[in-house]
């Protein structure tokens, strides 16, 4: 015993020493539902003293009504009554022992005995108690010391009624139904405190079918349940589930098992109800027996496939799904979730291995005595790579390369041995170190694939040598073709590759003519003859253009008389940042009779397109006003615009057309006004 030990469970109080009178006070019942009051008796009563009351083998229904008047009362004995409920006693300041036993009490609030300070021991035994809520006995200022919840009808007891913070001496639920334990409300152990300073928690003759999971109350790992709980449990004659909950707890060595939580040689008799394997089978052999503790599992029946049994072991850490011989003729679809899963499905009729989800969770796998004749590549990509796969018995003609990283066994195997399984040769010799695996080459009389495995190598690497010879003269073939077809292309159509290059990949470069030399925003390119033509520009075109602060330079309108027109108009273009060329059918098709301004305008046309290809920010537009096909335009450079389908159609003259055209332009980023007037100046001088 520790002092603490002795300090508050062998003390006894001053009023129990004999000698020490206490009030005794009398019981009155009032009516036949035996209600009743307290008296004191007359003859004897001493104020100065405390007051002790003792009913049994009576009639009570209920705590004397005026049990309050009575605060000094230290002691209430009321065992073997009727008493159904307990009603609000936190007046009994100064009570220190309550016996309540043989009663009809079913259910005990956490503020029956909330306000009890002084309260030691609690008798409760031998109720009709079905219910208990959590923390029913502890409290910020409650400690009681002896717990006596015997022979009542409980089910489950809440772990926070097991784990008292503050000291106890015994808390007895012996004789008692109990199934489980369990936490509805959520009770986590707090870190660093120890809990139950204590000597006993007596659970003899029960049958806990399902034990606390340590993760539920708090702990990181079942070895702080040790370090946590300073007391003993007795446990005589009671039965355990010897489940995968219970095993964490059994891991531990057989001297630090003693030594903790259960005296083995004082609790031998402590069986196993659970599973049906384990029967009888008490917690000390289990400790002993390291084999007994693989049968500690536990069911899992959500989406555990039909006709099919599931457990997790956790001796291996794992999930058993055993589908042995159940007639299965289709794979299943899902599994109960865990991270490593051990699938038997041999013995079935299964005729395929789908890409199923759950193949990366499955680390050992039999489908041993099925009729599998091909695999599914998918699905061996979807296994793990260090999964145990048996395929012995079944009628694969084909194995996937994709299993060579897989551990495998096969069993007696008749197969094609072609270049394609070629590979199995050194996976048999060097990675497949057992005799389940044997393998008969049907292509080569049957003989077994050890004796004709050179026979095999010598035909593949003649068969790769003219393999790689041809893929050789494939590639570079294909690679000259580009080459030629890419250099026609260049040759044939260096315009149209041109415009479409800057039309969807412009990167802007620094301009290759100086921006002092521009003079106008935008040269229009047309045929001045042509009436039509020249009115649309000048009236409708001219004025959208210059509306939005833009330069025009056009030949009719502008240029000086008296130079030469060849020079004019090339020294012109040079000094636009745009260009528009209107297309038309007499200047532009093949069958105009001006040679002079033929000349001219295909003069216009080739410095355009110099100016186009030499400089990146410059842009040309291509207003196609008679709507001409490809074919009526002589110019190489305006074809080549056509064909790519740039082009601006204005056979409609609709204000649309002309909209498109002003949106396309660039937009004007030079003092338009200072580079009129200078070119101006420069045009009269």
């Amino acid at each position: 015993k520790t002092n603490d030990e002795c300090c508050f469970c062998d003390c006894v109080q001053e009023w129990e020493i004999s000698g020490t009178e206490v009030n005794e006070l009398l019981i009155e019942y009032s009516n036949l539902n035996g209600s009743s009051v307290l008296l004191y008796s007359t003859s004897d009563y001493n104020s100065s003293l405390q007051s002790s009351v003792s009913h049994t083998l009576g009639k009570m229904s209920m705590l004397p009504c005026n049990v309050c008047d009575f605060i000094e009362i230290v002691r209430m004995i009321f065992s073997r009554n009727d008493i159904a409920t307990i009603p609000d006693i936190s007046c009994l300041m100064d009570i220190e022992k309550i016996d309540l036993s043989y009663n009809k009490l079913r259910f005990i609030s956490n503020q029956t005995f909330g306000g009890l300070r002084k309260l030691r021991n609690l008798d409760l035994s031998f109720n009709e108690i079905s219910q208990i809520d959590p923390n029913a006995f502890q409290g910020k200022f409650m400690a009681i010391f002896n717990i006596n919840l015997s022979n009542i009808k409980i089910k489950k007891i809440d772990v926070s009624n097991l784990l008292f913070q503050k000291g106890f001496c015994k808390v007895n639920y012996d004789n008692n139904q109990v199934r489980k334990i369990s936490n509805p409300s959520g009770f986590k152990i707090e870190a660093g405190k120890a809990y139950g300073k204590g000597r006993l928690l007596s659970i003899n003759n029960c049958s806990l079918t399902q034990f606390i999971n340590y993760s539920d109350i708090g702990l990181n790992d079942f070895t702080e349940y040790y370090k946590v709980f300073n007391y003993s449990f007795d446990t005589e004659g009671t039965e355990i589930g010897c489940d995968c909950i219970l095993y964490p707890f059994l891991e531990r060595q057989f001297d630090e098992l003693e030594r903790s939580w259960i005296t083995l040689q004082r609790h031998s008799n402590l069986s196993c109800s659970s599973p049906e394997s384990l029967k009888n089978t008490t917690i000390v052999d289990i400790v002993k027996n390291k084999s007994l503790r693989e049968k500690m599992t536990c069911e899992k029946k959500e989406h555990c496939p039909k006709k099919c049994t599931c457990y997790v072991q956790p001796t291996y850490h794992h999930l058993v799904v055993n589908c042995s011989n159940v007639g299965l003729e289709t794979f299943p679809k899902s599994l109960p979730w865990y991270s490593n899963i051990t699938l038997l499905m041999d013995g079935n009729d299964l005729r395929s291995l789908p890409d199923a989800a759950f193949l990366h969770r499955v680390h050992y796998l039999d489908l041993s005595g099925n009729k599998i004749v091909k695999l599914n590549e998918a699905a061996i990509n979807s296994l793990s790579q260090n999964i145990r796969l048996d395929l012995s018995g079944n009628l694969v003609s084909y194995l996937p390369r994709q299993l060579a990283s897989k551990t495998t066994v096969l069993g007696i195997l008749d197969l094609n041995c072609d270049c394609k399984m070629a590979w199995i040769i050194d996976w048999i010799f060097y990675y497949v170190r057992n005799n389940d695996t044997i393998i008969f080459c049907l292509n080569y009389a049957g003989k077994g694939l050890q004796e004709v495995s050179h026979k095999i190598k010598k035909v593949c690497r003649t068969t790769e040598t003219y393999s790689s010879i041809w893929i050789s003269i494939i590639v570079a073939s294909v690679f000259i073709a580009i080459i030629i077809i890419l250099s026609i292309i260049f040759i044939f159509c260096q315009p149209e590759v041109l415009i479409l290059y800057r039309t969807y990949f412009k990167r802007y470069t620094k301009s290759y003519y100086p921006e002092e030399r521009l003079a106008h925003d935008v040269y229009i390119c047309m045929d001045d003859g042509d009436e039509s033509v020249r009115d649309w520009v000048l009236i409708k075109l001219l004025s959208e253009i210059e509306e939005k602060g833009m330069s025009v330079f056009i030949p009719c309108k502008d240029e000086l008389v008296g130079h030469r027109i060849e020079e004019a108009r090339c020294a012109e273009i040079d000094t636009c940042r745009s260009f528009i060329i209107i297309l038309s059918k007499k200047e532009f098709g093949y069958n105009d009779g001006n040679g002079v301004e033929c000349a001219v305008l295909q003069l216009e046309l080739n410095r355009i397109w110099h100016n186009f290809r030499k400089d990146s920010q410059k842009k040309v537009l291509v207003v196609n006003f008679d709507n001409l096909a490809v074919s009526d335009v002589r110019n190489r450079f305006c074809r080549a615009f056509l064909r790519t389908r740039v082009d601006i159609n204005v056979t409609s003259r609709h204000q649309k057309a002309l909209n498109r055209i002003i949106e396309t332009l660039p937009p004007n980023t030079c003092n338009v006004s200072t580079r009129r007037t200078a070119w101006i100046s420069k045009k009269y001088e």
